[in-house]
């Protein structure tokens, strides 16, 4: 499968839905999704596709030569090609087929420049690849380049182009097919059908990624780890990109968007089917029996009205049987925390299993240290020092809740904890900023809280959890949606209005709060 597919199309499988998510979460493509980005944003945004396409002309330009045989010599020489064909017809295909002009004077702002950089450094073979994580880095001095090494540099610079039409690919198929698109204006419409359905951008994309594939076809395992940190660094330039194309209004980062001075954002975490990737089993006959009990019985498609009151009598009746399995849950946690001392505490957070993305976001928080959000995690599972050990390096930096083992009896519990930090973070009553509290969790258990929080976050998908909401008429709707319905104006973020949203990574999360 791996040789049929090409690492070019195993890359982009393990890139593409963090990168893409990041992408999509912008202020950029959020107010393209929505249908009220700001025209001159979007001109100018269009405008550097010409540079973009200028960079990659040099640099195929530079390697073309560069290909070991005269059959990916070819390969490349067409890509050329394509390319030139597509700057020559890059202001006619604006005017005639989007319809509209560009700006008469374009230059390259930040980001493209630092993609164009990155590329062309690429093609000079003036870059390294660094350590785990350090991504990819200059070199003092280029290295002389033998006939094979050659070779190597133009499959680097393939994979440093390869990402771009893929990734514009997939994000305005996103657009197109998930998004309220029919309110999208002509403008954008014209711009997302090019990029997602054009046999010109479908070709460029397929062409380039076969001549990587070819090229890279002999490379020793060592060969294949710098090219796919190429690839991954090209694809994160490229959501950068996005990332700096600001709109004048947006909904999106919800770090940036809040007045850093007179607002304040609290999240409040599960930790035990959010942030923990090993899940405690203890359902009960009597509570699948409960759940069953309510179960819709409603005719297909039949929309229920928001029944606040009915579903806070229900998580009475859940909170029963969660007593009896959380008692389970604290003897157990009890005799396997037994003896643990806190430096054994921290050493076991280290190493705990935890959802993808789950670990970054916190630490994204505590090392950009924003004085506005206050980040609580709550667990009946593990202890708290063992908690701030697996979310974060610096234990001290970061306010994330509880001190010491804490056992939520029931949903209600949970809630009042909830509420005593709401309080505990108020704002003083001098301050006429905003308080926008945040609750994230996976299971029943936190349904109480999900619905008193002006944004309720759903971690992934819980049968018992839907079954029980939708009985009572809440709707669950992706984060991304709803984030492009506020940018519509169409929905507002408040307690209680019976709306929960579902993530299904914790990149997603990232992105909306704290961006790319």
């Amino acid at each position: 499968m791996a040789e049929e597919e090409g690492i070019a199309g195993l890359y982009w499988k393990k890139y593409r839905n963090e990168e893409s998510t990041f992408a999509l979460f912008t202020p950029f493509l959020v107010c393209v999704a929505a249908g009220n980005l700001d025209s001159d944003c979007f001109r100018h945004c269009i405008s550097q596709d010409y540079h973009f396409l200028q960079a990659f002309l040099e640099a195929y330009e530079t390697v073309e030569d560069y290909a070991d045989d005269d059959e990916k010599k070819k390969l490349i020489r067409h890509l050329r090609e394509s390319i030139d064909k597509m700057i020559n017809a890059h202001q006619s295909t604006v005017l005639q087929e989007w319809g509209f002009e560009l700006p008469k004077v374009s230059i390259p702002d930040s980001t493209t420049t630092k993609y164009k950089d990155f590329l062309l450094a690429t093609a000079s073979r003036k870059i390294g690849v660094g350590g785990e994580g350090e991504g990819v880095l200059p070199l003092k001095r280029p290295r002389r380049k033998t006939p094979f090494e050659k070779n190597k540099v133009a499959a680097y610079t393939l994979a440093a182009t390869a990402p771009f039409m893929r990734l514009y690919q997939n994000l305005c198929a996103i657009i197109i097919t998930d998004l309220d698109f029919n309110t999208t204006p002509t403008i954008f419409k014209k711009w997302l059908h090019y990029h997602t359905y054009s046999e010109e951008m479908k070709d460029l994309a397929q062409n380039t990624e076969d001549a990587l594939n070819k090229l890279s076809a002999s490379f020793t395992t060592e060969d294949l780890k710098i090219t796919e940190k190429i690839y991954h660094q090209a694809m994160k330039l490229q959501v950068e990109f996005f990332a700096q194309q600001i709109p004048k209004r947006t909904v999106v980062p919800l770090s940036r968007v809040e007045d850093p001075y007179n607002s304040k954002l609290t999240i409040f975490s599960d930790f035990d089917l959010t942030c923990s990737a090993v899940r405690a089993h203890h359902n009960l006959a009597g509570y699948k029996k409960f759940m069953e009990s309510i179960r819709p019985r409603t005719v297909p498609g039949e929309v229920r009205a928001f029944d606040y009151d009915g579903l806070c009598e229900a998580l009475k009746q859940v909170a029963e049987f969660e007593k009896e399995a959380n008692t389970k849950v604290e003897e157990s946690a009890g005799a396997t925390m037994k003896g643990l001392s806190i430096d054994g505490s921290k050493d076991a957070g280290c190493d705990l299993d935890l959802q993808n993305g789950c670990r970054e976001f916190f630490q994204k928080i505590l090392k950009k240290k924003y004085p506005r959000i206050d980040v609580h995690v709550n667990s009946y599972n593990w202890c708290g020092d063992l908690i701030r050990s697996a979310l974060s390096s610096d234990q001290k930096a970061m306010n994330i809740h509880p001190n010491k083992l804490v056992y939520e009896a029931n949903p209600l519990e949970k809630l009042d904890a909830f509420m005593k930090v709401l309080e505990g973070h108020k704002i003083s009553s001098s301050s006429e900023g905003k308080h926008l509290k945040i609750y994230i969790g996976g299971g029943v258990g936190d349904f109480s809280c999900l619905v008193e929080a002006d944004i309720g976050i759903v971690f992934g998908s819980s049968d018992s959890l839907r079954i029980l909401g939708e009985h009572f008429g809440v709707s669950f709707v992706p984060l991304l949606q709803g984030v492009v319905k506020k940018q519509m104006g169409l929905t507002h973020w408040k307690p209680r209005c019976g709306i929960l949203y579902t993530v299904e990574s914790w990149a997603e999360i990232q992105a909306f709060i704290l961006g790319s």
